[in-house]
């Protein structure tokens, strides 16, 4: 089965060619932690990543909502949401 890391290219390159994508959630949670580092101040980190880690594995599409919202704290960092 191919698989993908996380360079865009290889997920074009992937896309092109299958119908169905999965998403590693263990990974992938991985990263939402260190988002939660980065854009949260220490005592609001905890309950950001557990949010967000929810959103991740329930919500339809959350990965891809989870990632514009990383680019959106780039430019304005917010905890809140």
């Amino acid at each position: 089965m191919p698989h993908a890391t996380n360079q865009p290219e290889q997920w074009s390159w992937l896309e092109e060619r299958t119908e169905l994508q999965i998403l590693n959630f263990r990974h992938s949670a991985g990263y939402v932690e260190k988002a939660a580092q980065a854009v949260c101040p220490r005592a609001e980190r905890g309950p950001w990543f557990d949010r967000n880690r929810v959103r991740l594995k329930e919500q339809r599409g959350g990965a891809r909502k989870l990632r514009d919202y990383y680019f959106r704290s780039a430019l304005n960092p917010a905890c809140s949401k």
